[in-house]
Order: structure tokens, then C-alpha cells, then sequence
């Protein structure tokens, strides 16, 4: 699970209530994640993604002992301690050692730049990615109940009910924009992917042998994620 509860607590995505069912978000959160993950990257890049992602090393915590030998996530990078010592960031000397500079699957998660044509783009990484996502999803769902007698639209006492149909299509669509695809290159995953890959290769190894290039692969399982409007059309 990349965003959790506390990633909606401030606007545009902010999610009042969510405290009172930790677990039930938790488990849906989760649910989409994998599903639309799964749509725009296709199962091998996305398994290369999770499985690479789960075998990262804690983050190294300003507060905690390092532990002499052990590596710690920090930033994009992942570090080993060479001593052990509170509160000092990594950084290479006499308590660090770097181990792995701008390691892929960080870059994926947190973001980063890339290259069209000697113009630099941003690729704001899956954290950002899947918030207007999860907020669509968990507006559009919440936005009925189903009960003993069908699905029926909440209602509260001297609360006047507004349409959602605007918010879930806002951040829906914010996820599509930063999806892209073949012909929305600039500042997306897909281009990312692509160039990112066409510059030295990093994903390479993601594929297997029924592709004989990532672009191949990209062009057969990458899914752009249609637009939305409050027609339903």
C-alpha cells in the first residue's frame, strides 16, 4: 500500500472521517492500488515494481539507533551505517556509506525528471499519482449505501446534499492526466517509462521473453485511463 489515511487530510483530496474505519479503507486502498496498478502497468512491470519495492530497506528515522551494517533507505538513495549514531542524516563520510544512488523503484514511487528532445519533464511519482485516484474511487463508492432495501443516497438532518459527480470526475481525471499514454508524453508515467528506459535502459529487465523490447511491451499492456465527465459519457 503506497498513500494511506493521512494522505487525505488537507484539500483538494482531504477525506473527512476515515479515522473511523481505518481497516475497511485500508483494505480498499489496497484493493485499488493493485487493480489500476495492475491495468496501467501491465503484470510484469508491475510485479517487478511491488517485488522491488517490498525487498527496499526501511527508511532510516531521524530518531532511531542505525545499526552497524544494516541499509536504510534515504531519499532516492539507499545507505549503509558505518556507526552507530541518532539523528545524522546519510551522507557519505565517516558514518554513511552509500550503497545505491537513485535507486529505480524509489524513483518510480517518489518522482523524477526526464528527457524529450533536451526538455526536461517531471514525472511526480505513484505516491502523488494514486491520491485523485483513491479519492475518486472512495467519493464515488461512498456516495450511496446499500442496505436491506437497495442502494439508497445518504441524508442528514438540515444538511443540504451536493452532487459528487464533480469532485470523483475532478480526480479521476487528475489521475488520467498523470497517467498519459502514447500520445501524452509530457509530465506522465508513460513518458516517463519510456524515455527514461530509451536513455539507459533501466527496465530492461522487467519484461519477459514473449516481448522483445520495453517499447513493445509498453505499446501491448500500458493502459491509459480514460477521461470523465458528470454525464457518464
Amino acid at each position: 500500500m503506497f498513500v494511506t489515511a493521512s494522505d487525505f487530510n488537507i484539500p483538494p483530496y482531504r477525506i473527512p472521517g476515515l479515522d473511523k474505519v481505518p481497516t475497511v479503507f485500508a483494505s480498499f486502498v489496497d484493493q485499488e492500488e493493485r487493480r489500476h496498478l495492475l491495468e496501467v502497468l501491465g503484470d510484469n512491470l508491475y510485479q517487478a515494481f511491488t517485488d522491488g519495492f517490498e525487498d527496499l530497506p526501511d527508511e532510516w528515522v531521524a530518531t532511531d539507533p542505525t545499526v552497524i551494517g544494516q541499509q536504510y533507505v534515504y531519499g532516492n538513495d539507499i545507505w549503509e551505517a558505518v556507526t552507530v549514531q541518532t539523528g545524522t542524516a546519510p551522507v557519505a563520510g565517516s558514518d554513511w556509506t552509500l550503497i545505491e544512488e537513485d535507486n529505480r523503484w524509489l524513483l518510480l514511487a517518489n518522482g523524477s525528471t526526464y528527457m524529450i528532445n533536451d526538455k526536461k519533464f517531471v514525472w511526480v511519482g505513484i505516491y502523488e499519482t494514486l491520491k485523485p485516484l483513491i479519492y475518486s474511487k472512495w467519493v464515488e463508492y461512498s456516495a450511496v449505501e446499500l442496505t436491506g432495501n437497495g442502494f439508497v443516497i445518504p441524508a442528514m438532518e438540515n444538511n443540504v446534499r451536493v452532487d459528487p459527480s464533480q469532485f470523483i470526475c475532478r480526480s479521476w481525471n487528475q489521475w488520467s492526466r498523470y497517467v498519459g499514454g502514447e500520445c501524452a508524453q509530457k509530465d506522465t508515467l508513460y513518458g516517463y517509462l519510456y524515455y527514461t528506459n530509451l536513455d539507459s535502459g533501466v527496465f530492461d529487465d522487467t519484461f519477459d521473453e514473449t516481448f522483445d523490447t520495453f517499447v513493445d511491451y509498453l505499446a501491448y499492456e500500458f493502459r491509459e485511463q480514460p477521461t470523465k465527465n458528470i454525464f457518464g459519457i
